[in-house]
């Protein structure tokens, strides 16, 4: 009995039971929350997953927690917090929903990410006149609203007519096109407004005479009137000398007058309407008053009457020299006095003497008067007549006149053209045609046949930009000697590019009711006539004719 004691014991022993661990994990079943899964065992037998967190884009915003490891059948709660100019927009992977705040059960490695966008802001724009607006996005956006932080560029482009003035309201200033950076909602408005672009205030939609030079006198069109202005009134004017087509410096925009009897120079400046004796020495004292500005020399130079003798000397005055012999022969009283723009020398042509006119020309060369052109019957008719230069003073124009073929004053008809022009000798013919004349070769070019319809005859002037020539009214020459005359004020032009005939227009402003001895001098820097005679000095505007 005493040996059966131990193998009893031994046998209770060997018998008792090791405790249950059913996912063999190393954490017996009674100790182990998830006895059905391997796990860890400091998640009481449960396994680990990993939560992996996203923010998309990555400055967007956080999320927290961010990624790690939870145990197994956690809930974790996660929470978006958007930046500064961005919103939380919604949960993907793992997680759903567009709130801020979700939840994810850990029961195997989860991804998440949040999704933040960025603010949205609309950019409204108001359009103040007639045109429109690109935005080009230079960075990120959309097309009306666009993401914070967008930089949007906007070019405004004026319709027809219009032109871009300025910005205002959340972008201001005048530089086109402009950006501007959202981040807030923005007005914009965009101002326009029609165009002046000659600056005489008829907008350009209305326009009908464009590139209007700046202050000039307009229409209700826009166009240039043709419009006389009284700058000097004849009281003002200085006694002596008379105005002169060739006497006109135009760089220094000064008329010359030339007073051979008083051996005196008058200036006047165009622009500032002042006359000025010129301190002058060395002039002989003359019958007559030819006087011509000289270009080539910047020099005035004088002579009496035809091929007097001729003086030169400083268009500002001092000492006056001889330049070429001569002397009054009776022969070439009313002759015009030129400057020969190919020679670089004085001309005279036509002149009148012993009752007969002539239409030659003489030229001074080398100190002496030269003969260059012959007294002929060809046309251009002799005549008493103005004649006036072109831009260079190569060619010169003969505009009208009294005279006829034979140069007799005693002619008793017309029968080789022109209406009759009585005097107290006999009857002159009133020829009524212009005349080219090529100074280089003396040849002539017919710009308006004889017995044109001038209308009237007395003053007259040549826009050599615009080669058109303009009647300033005059009278009709009478029929009958010592017949009253009939004088008019109307205003005609002829362009040979453009018109049959002298045409009548219209003209405004001061114009004078009986012009009489107009001298024109052509201002290409302003596009206008200096009409001088002794009742007046006028400056009239050229119109859009």
């Amino acid at each position: 009995m005493k040996k059966l004691l131990p193998f009893i014991l031994l046998v209770l022993v060997s018998c008792k039971k090791e405790p249950a661990d059913s996912d063999n994990d190393g954490i017996i079943d009674a100790e182990d929350q998830c006895p059905e899964l391997v796990g860890l065992a400091q998640y009481q037998g449960c396994p680990a997953y990993t939560l992996t967190v996203n923010v998309n884009p990555s400055e967007g915003g956080s999320v927290s927690p961010s990624s790690g490891e939870h145990k197994h059948g956690t809930s974790v709660s996660l929470t978006a917090t958007a930046a500064g100019e961005y919103l939380f927009e919604s949960w993907s992977g793992d997680a759903t929903g567009t709130t801020a705040s979700t939840s994810v059960s850990m029961i195997s490695n989860k991804t998440v990410t949040a999704n933040f966008v960025k603010k949205k802001y609309p950019l409204a724009i108001e359009i103040d006149g007639e045109g429109s607006v690109d935005e080009t996005v230079i960075k990120a956006g959309l097309v009306t609203d666009y993401n914070s932080g967008t930089i949007v560029e906007l070019e405004a482009k004026p319709k027809e007519f219009w032109k871009f003035v300025k910005w205002e309201g959340d972008l201001t200033g005048e530089v086109n096109p402009s950006q501007i950076t959202i981040d807030g909602p923005k007005n914009i408005k965009v101002v326009f407004e029609l165009k002046d672009s000659d600056g005489d205030g008829i907008t350009d939609d209305i326009d009908q005479c464009p590139n209007t030079p700046e202050g000039k006198i307009i229409d209700d069109k826009g166009c240039m009137l043709n419009y006389w202005s009284l700058a000097v009134k004849a009281e003002d004017i200085p006694e002596g000398g008379s105005f002169q087509p060739y006497a006109f410096d135009r760089e220094g925009r000064t008329i010359y007058m030339y007073d051979g009897n008083q051996r005196k120079i008058t200036s006047y400046n165009i622009d500032s309407r002042e006359f000025n004796q010129l301190n002058t020495s060395g002039l002989p004292g003359q019958r007559g008053s030819a006087i011509i500005y000289n270009p080539s020399k910047d020099a005035l130079q004088v002579w009496g009457i035809g091929t007097d003798r001729a003086y030169e000397g400083s268009k500002e005055g001092g000492a006056f020299s001889q330049i070429g012999n001569g002397r009054n022969d009776g022969q070439k009283y009313g002759s015009n006095n030129l400057y020969n723009g190919s020679t670089k020398n004085p001309t005279v042509m036509h002149g009148y003497g012993f009752f007969y006119y002539k239409n030659y020309a003489f030229e001074l060369k080398d100190g002496s008067w030269v003969q260059v052109k012959a007294n002929s019957s060809d046309q251009p008719y002799k005549r008493y007549t103005h004649m006036y230069p072109n831009s260079d003073y190569t060619k010169a124009y003969i505009i009208d006149g009294n005279g006829n073929q034979s140069g007799n004053q005693r002619d008793r008809s017309c029968a080789t053209g022109g209406l009759p022009w009585a005097t107290d000798t006999g009857i002159r013919c009133w020829l009524r045609d212009i005349w080219e004349v090529d100074l280089s070769n003396w040849t002539f070019k017919e710009v308006l046949p004889m017995d044109s319809d001038f209308g009237v005859t007395g003053n007259f002037g040549y826009d050599y930009e615009g080669d058109t020539f303009f009647s300033f009214g005059g009278f009709v020459p009478p029929a009958v000697h010592k017949q009253p005359l009939t004088r008019e004020k109307i205003l005609r032009i002829y362009n040979p590019s453009s018109d049959e005939d002298w045409k009548v227009v219209e003209q405004h402003g001061d114009v004078p009711d009986e012009p009489k001895g107009i001298i024109s001098y052509y201002d290409e820097k302003h596009k206008r006539f200096i009409l001088c005679s002794r009742e007046g000095i006028w400056e009239f505007q050229i119109g859009d004719n």
